[in-house]
């Protein structure tokens, strides 16, 4: 995404007077990994628990927030530029075959259609053998999760709305851009699927009409995806859950609950405004919900 926004001398991220950690530093011709993400994720733990805040962990992927938490094992093998450049040229359909050759366990668990877990897959099974079974300590941290869980209905809306809002806030003309600096296509569709869309768009495969379609039907396909994940983590005893439906004053109620579950009924509080990142904002909750 391209901003205005500056960025300060440590690498942090300021978006509207607030700091944001580990987001909007990279050029998006550069891969990233979630063990990169964590180094990043645990030095800016670190520094803001040490000025006695409150890190706040946000985003979508729940492999990568997993990571961090969970303090998980993650195979030390350094990218092998080559070998990617030539498995980028590759279709997904080709790259899981080769994974399969090298790692039939692995193949049978990735995700198929992702060209960048495949190439990395296969980076790892090709270095090591094939690729290790990821192994989870206790967390480390004294972590809360919260999940705004809203009725389908209201899911809908708000994805549709969000499509609607990318294609005119320029997500069309971010993708040409992004061509036009140099990307190759298919680095450009490992950029997410809306990226993806886009690029189908301009391509000539699908309609306006279609790509918003596309939009929202691979949003909402991610958003599922995501409960899913974070519903595999309910029995975990070392943390507490809370599942909070959304609705006008959501966040209002998500940082409630947090501030009651940490002994703060009332008062200043740390908490995200809708960026991926860990972000730290001063928040005030009056009559925080019981739990």
């Amino acid at each position: 995404r391209t901003t205005q926004n500056p960025i300060r001398p440590d690498g942090v991220f300021v978006y509207k007077k607030i700091p944001h950690y580990c987001v909007d530093f990279l050029s998006p011709a550069k891969t990233y990994s979630a063990g990169e993400f964590k180094k990043c994720a645990e030095k800016s733990i670190r520094d803001i628990r040490s000025r006695g805040k409150i890190p706040i962990l946000v985003g979508g992927t729940g492999f990568w927030v997993d990571t961090v938490l969970y303090n998980t094992n993650l195979p030390e093998v350094a990218p092998d530029r080559a070998l990617r450049r030539k498995l980028e040229k590759k279709s997904v359909r080709e790259l899981y075959k080769i994974l399969k050759k090298f790692d039939l366990r692995r193949a049978r668990t990735i995700e198929k259609e992702n060209p960048r877990r495949l190439i990395r897959a296969i980076e790892i099974a090709k270095k090591l053998g094939r690729v290790p079974v990821l192994s989870k300590s206790k967390s480390k941290y004294p972590a809360t999760y919260l999940g705004l869980n809203p009725p389908l209905k209201i899911l809908e809306q708000n994805i549709s709305k969000r499509a609607h809002q990318m294609i005119n806030h320029g997500l069309v003309e971010e993708t040409k851009k992004l061509f036009k600096d140099g990307l190759s296509k298919k680095r450009i569709r490992e950029l997410g699927f809306e990226y993806k869309a886009a690029l189908g768009y301009l391509e000539g495969h699908l309609t306006k009409k279609e790509t918003l379609a596309k939009l929202i039907r691979d949003t909402l396909h991610y958003a599922k995806q995501q409960m899913r994940w974070f519903k595999k983590n309910k029995d975990d005893k070392t943390k507490r859950q809370a599942a909070v439906d959304a609705g006008r004053h959501e966040v209002d109620i998500a940082a409630g609950i947090l501030l009651a579950q940490l002994g703060m009924p009332n008062g200043r509080f740390y908490i995200n405004d809708a960026m991926n990142g860990i972000v730290e904002r001063p928040f005030v909750v009056n009559n925080p919900p019981a739990l």
